[in-house]
């Protein structure tokens, strides 16, 4: 049974399935936080994460779709998301992608993933890193 809560950090590049290659993916398990994803993926690929450090990687940030800073020029976390790896109520281990137990691939990007099984992997595409910028502002009580 442990093997279902491995934590990866595994990168692959020249990634193949259904028929496409990303030129690399990022493995992350089902108690993986981003803070450890962030660490392996360090300055060489951009992979749209969640902001809290402490989140899972594969969990309720990427079932409620996945908002990130960097959403705007990539899309939200959930469409980064090349498979699933799950276990299921009945216990077994399936592998969801567009080509692959589809069905629920797209049920588990629709916002309800608790409710299919437990996610205990994800393959993220990760993006090659160009210059981002990220502008905020502090407002505070002056009196």
């Amino acid at each position: 049974m442990d093997e279902h809560f491995k934590k990866y950090g595994e990168i692959k590049k020249a990634y193949e399935k259904c028929s496409e290659t990303y030129d690399a993916v990022l493995k992350v398990g089902g108690g993986q936080i981003w803070e450890e994803a962030y660490k392996v993926v360090g300055n060489d690929y951009h992979v749209i994460g969640g902001g809290g450090l402490t989140v899972s990687a594969a969990g309720g940030w990427l079932n409620g779709g996945g908002l990130s800073a960097s959403a705007r020029i990539y899309g939200m976390g959930i469409d980064q998301v090349v498979e699933f790896e799950v276990i299921t109520a009945d216990g077994s281990k399936i592998t969801a992608s567009k080509c692959e137990n589809d069905d629920l691939f797209w049920a588990l990007r629709g916002g309800g993933g608790g409710s299919f099984g437990v996610t205990t992997s994800v393959h993220y595409k990760l993006h090659a890193t160009k210059p981002f910028c990220e502008i905020y502002f502090v407002v505070s009580d002056f009196f």
